[in-house]
């Protein structure tokens, strides 16, 4: 199968008449290489021993990493059954045998205790690498350990050798990648690039206190906060329990905040989970009779001024193992998110969907399994207004520390599909504890928790920018794959925006540029070493994959150039055509050895004397156009064909349209400018 290669594209509305787009990319710090060049582990050959049988199981240094830049305990990370043992190992194999150069251990926790690897190939055959300590990295990039292998080595297995004694506690392995290149390539970290304007700012005193404040909730026309207040003094009942407070905004501030009082509280533990207004309902989960027991689910209705009687939320099979349940309702009220855990939950909280019934009963939680969920815990869910994103919290995905807020799109209408989660980004997320997204229905202020170690969890806010707001995801599959073999190929990719790359398998940088409108196509480029470089399209909404042949350089081979337009039964060149002519013009210069024929091509629709005149005049103006933009005169030939060598048909408008082309043949190859 071919490389698939995931890029999130967002447009971003402001008003029903007014729509932009932009790209999203994920942030990769110090390299511009896309990291699909790190081969990550396939599958656990044998190991010496394993924390848990799901948490801290050798199964976690598959794949890439998961808790990578954090350096902290995480059970989505290998670890060794005990600390400070002495030798322990784990063996694992790769779905594909490469020319190693470097290895690069993903070290999530006491990073250091690396001994040395062996490599081996499909044949059996071994070679050690020793780490050597006089090479280790800065304390900055510790983490990362960076083994080079000279000469290169050709291998599909590694056994990793770890001397646990070496450093104190448990030494944790988050993944383990084969490099063929020598660049020093980082791991992925796919991560949300807020705007400068979308600043997080920390809430005044009249909503936080010296006491934790959660579960912020915005209420109704943005005017209302309600949150959960921890072991106040003014809680009803009781100040060691959790109880619904309030805050009013009145001339953009935000009023000293109140009790909810009953029925709201209790008297056990009360926390508001959403609010939605169709039918003006606060969702809550705590102890609806104060019993103090597990976390019940009910609603309460509000009145304008205060709220109504509690109603319970019955859900068929409900139990949660975990006594604390956080869960969110879709605007329509049809779906519910819950984090729990349960039976098939992994030791872990996961996230479920539920569905209203027409009954009023809602149906059996279903696990929503990868990507979201991973064995460490998801917890406290929010659905978008539209019904199109999960923002939720983890720790199981890479971040910067402890719980992060992440978001992922929903993918079919199952609500069991979602994208590959993004980290919100360093806006929001810090190497503490964030938690409880929640949104306005306009998407206008956003909050979260966040909690550092010796404060209090306080609420914060973002402001967004209207240019930003009310965004709209989409997803586009790239299948790279050579054109005569149809075998999957690594490649450059990069869009036309500021000529950046995009953030592939592994990401290298973040922005958001706006564009005039959604309904123009994005430019995408692919290009790898020995071929010829690709161009194509894509337009949002007109299908979630597209497949890029690459050409390899070799004399005769023929490249059609896509996007070239002339004017009718003419050969002057239309302005769209510059583009691509751009690119190509680029490449030739690059590749200052190559010697190319231009070819020119048409349909059957004239005489053929005519064809073959109109079709040399193509070809030839492609060239002087080419010279014009620095190409020597050297490198081109050109060719007219007439209709001579039709790829479709000419009975259709279509196959007429292909028929009349424009194509590159390699007449000579040459060393590439260095």
């Amino acid at each position: 199968m071919p490389n698939v290669y995931s890029i999130n594209l967002f447009s971003l509305k402001q008003g029903p008449l007014s729509v932009f787009m932009c790209l999203a990319f994920f942030l990769l710090s110090a390299t511009p290489l896309p990291a699909q060049y790190i081969n990550w582990a396939k599958s656990v050959e044998s190991f010496s021993s394993e924390y848990g049988k799901y948490q801290y199981s050798a199964a976690q240094a598959i794949g890439p990493p998961d808790v990578w830049p954090a350096v902290e305990s995480s059970p989505v990370a290998w670890s060794p059954r005990w600390p400070d043992k002495g030798e322990e190992y784990i063996e694992l194999s790769f779905e594909r045998e490469i020319d190693v150069r470097q290895i690069l251990v993903v070290q999530s926790y006491h990073p250091g205790a690396v001994e040395s690897v062996r490599l081996e190939d499909a044949e059996g055959k071994t070679r050690l690498i020793v780490n050597d300590e006089a090479r280790r990295m800065s304390e900055a990039e510790a983490p990362l350990l960076r083994l080079r292998v000279a000469p290169a080595f050709r291998a599909t297995k590694i056994t990793l050798y770890l001397n646990s004694a070496k450093v104190a506690g448990y030494n944790h392995i988050d993944a383990l990648g084969l490099l063929e290149r020598e660049d020093e390539i980082l791991p992925e970290f796919r991560k949300k690039r807020w705007p400068e304007e979308g600043e997080a700012v920390r809430l005044g005193p009249a909503v936080n206190s010296s006491y934790s404040e959660v579960h912020p909730v915005p209420g109704p026309g943005d005017s209302l906060l309600f949150f959960t207040r921890k072991k106040h003094p003014a809680n009803y009942g009781n100040a060691n329990t959790d109880d619904i407070w309030i805050s009013h905004r009145r001339k953009g501030e935000w009023q000293k905040s109140v009790n909810a009082g009953a029925p709201a509280n209790t008297g056990g533990y009360n926390h508001l989970n959403a609010f939605t207004a169709k039918s003006a309902k606060a969702w809550c989960a705590g102890n609806m009779d104060g019993s103090g027991g597990s976390d019940q689910l009910y609603t309460l209705k509000w009145t304008g001024s205060g709220f109504a009687a509690p109603r319970s939320v019955k859900i068929r099979n409900f139990y949660n193992v975990s006594p604390n349940t956080s869960f969110h309702v879709s605007a329509d009220e049809k779906v519910m998110i819950l984090s729990l855990q349960r039976s098939d939950s992994r030791k872990s909280k996961d996230l479920y969907v539920s569905f209203a019934g027409p009954d009023g009963i809602w149906s059996e939680p279903e696990n929503i399994s990868s990507p979201v969920n991973t064995v460490a815990d998801e917890v406290t869910p929010f659905i978008d207004p539209e019904g199109e994103y999960l923002y939720f919290a983890s720790r199981g995905h890479s971040g910067y520390g402890d719980f992060d807020i992440y978001r992922s799109k929903r993918l079919d209408e199952s609500w069991l599909k979602w994208s590959e989660p993004v980290n919100l980004g360093a806006e929001i997320n810090t190497a503490g504890w964030e938690t409880y997204y929640s949104a306005t229905a306009d998407g206008k202020r956003m909050y979260f928790v966040r909690y550092l170690p010796g404060f209090e969890s306080e609420i914060f806010e973002i402001r967004m920018p209207a240019a930003e707001q009310d965004t709209d995801e989409y997803f586009v599959r790239i299948w790279i794959v050579d054109a005569e073999s149809g075998l999957p190929l690594e490649a450059m990719v990069l869009s036309d925006i500021e000529r950046t790359a995009f953030g592939i398998f592994g990401s290298t940088f973040s922005f958001y540029t706006r564009r005039s409108s959604s309904d123009k196509a994005v430019w995408i480029q692919a290009s790898a070493p020995g071929y010829f470089t690709a161009n194509s399209f894509w337009k949002p909404g007109s299908g979630n994959e597209i497949t890029m042949a690459l050409y390899p350089l070799r004399e005769g081979i023929i490249v059609p150039i896509e996007n070239i337009f002339f004017e009718a039964n003419s050969a002057r060149l239309k302005e769209v055509s510059f583009p691509a002519l751009n690119e190509l013009a680029a490449f030739l210069k690059q590749h200052d050895g190559l010697v190319v024929e231009i070819a020119g091509h048409t349909n059957n629709r004239c005489s053929s004397s005519y064809c073959m005149k109109l079709s040399e005049d193509r070809a030839h103006a492609v060239v002087r156009y080419l010279i014009s933009h620095g190409v020597p005169a050297a490198q081109l030939r050109h060719r007219g064909y007439g209709k001579s060598q039709p790829i479709d048909s000419n009975d259709t408008e279509a196959g007429r349209k292909r028929n009349q082309r424009v194509e590159v043949r390699i007449i000579e190859t040459g060393e590439e400018k260095k």
